[in-house]
């Protein structure tokens, strides 16, 4: 077993400002730590066991969780309880989580305050990768007149018709948070590149193209996989992610001869398969001494 990296940073709602003085507890299999958040809303880092990288790295592991799990949970008086369950560690990575502390008002006694629930590693799972590549052309009146990278995306949490929370998140938090669902943080650097290129692409096109509001609805892309990409709300997320992230976020896949951002399909290339990229494949490529770019043109 090897150490795993939880760091923790809380904030007011949207990171506006730091915590200050929240006990954080983070509970996992046969351990207990606490944590106070300073000034800048910092704690000091958790060392949490988790399983041998190798793991996480066998395409054919399908039995053995290639990560350890725990439960996080934030509280200062004043402020809701924030609760997160299913945290992710993988050995030799840092999770980050940053509990989002909302002010307890009179107003808000009745909204509910349910915790966050990270399932089951996508990939794991076998439920990740996209959706498939759109069939059908959207209203030309609808087309962006240029490719824009926004500030923000508005996400749905369900099926495009389904009765579901529309939230609205920084675009880098968005792509950061779906590559942390959909893929390994253990994968070689030009694997990760490549999957990330393709999930801002997915998310570029559908905002580019007007998808969903051309189509009468109020956002910019779901978090349904039979349509667009994985995204968990308020999960935390695996800082090689972030990182790369914010080196490529304004970057994106087209062909030759076009303007609009690619619908990059993707696919785990093993439980299901799909005429885009095979997210397992691009570990191979990468191990082989190709580039992002390399693995892209594959």
């Amino acid at each position: 077993m090897m150490n795993g990296i939880l760091r923790i940073q809380t904030y007011r709602p949207r990171q506006s400002a730091p915590v200050e003085g929240v006990t954080v507890v983070i509970t996992g299999s046969g351990f207990t730590a606490h944590r106070i958040t300073d000034a800048e809303g910092n704690a000091e880092d958790v060392a949490i066991c988790a399983p041998a990288c190798a793991l996480s790295l066998d395409e054919n592991n399908t039995t053995t969780l290639p990560y350890a799990v725990c439960s996080l949970m934030a509280r200062k008086p004043g402020y809701r309880t924030v609760r997160i369950q299913g945290i992710l560690f993988f050995a030799w990575q840092v999770t980050l989580a940053r509990p989002e502390m909302i002010p307890d008002t009179e107003e808000g006694k009745d909204i509910a305050n349910p915790p966050v629930f990270i399932p089951t590693h996508a990939l794991f799972a076998g439920n990740g990768g996209s959706g498939p590549t759109p069939t059908e052309h959207c209203t030309g009146s609808r087309v962006l007149d240029r490719v824009i990278v926004p500030k923000n995306i508005t996400v749905h949490l369900g099926r495009p018709a389904a009765s579901a929370r529309n939230v609205t998140v920084s675009f880098r938090d968005y792509i950061a948070n779906v590559a942390s669902s959909e893929v390994y943080p253990t994968w070689p650097i030009e694997a990760l590149k490549a999957n990330i290129h393709c999930q801002i692409s997915l998310a570029l096109n559908r905002i580019y193209t007007e998808w969903y509001p051309s189509k009468g609805y109020t956002f910019n892309i779901t978090n349904s996989t039979s349509y667009d990409q994985y995204y968990v709300h308020g999960r935390t997320v695996f800082e090689v992610m972030v990182r790369i992230t914010d080196d490529i976020f304004n970057t994106y896949l087209r062909k030759r001869g076009t303007v609009n951002p690619y619908y990059s399909e993707y696919c785990d290339g093993k439980s299901v398969t799909c005429p885009g990229l095979k997210q397992w494949g691009t570990v191979t490529l990468a191990n082989n001494g190709r580039s992002d770019l390399q693995i892209l043109r594959y």
